[in-house]
């Protein structure tokens, strides 16, 4: 169950993805909490290094840039 917090941390992600996240909700929905937390820092420009379990979205967030 989706919390609302992820709610809102989805609803700030979709505003910096205007067009990347229609195309992206429409195939899966909602973004795991690995994507949640790094999408933000990608596309704030930051390096960063993604630990997560198979299958965790780590690639669909890497493509986003």
């Amino acid at each position: 169950m989706t919390t609302s917090f992820e709610l809102e941390k989805d609803r700030q992600l979709s505003s910096r993805l205007p067009t990347v996240w229609p195309v992206f909700f429409q195939r899966f929905g909602r973004m795991t909490p690995v994507q949640r937390e790094a999408i933000g820092p990608i596309l704030d420009g930051r390096n960063i290094l993604i630990c997560a379990a198979t299958p965790s979205g780590r690639a669909r967030q890497l493509m986003l840039r």
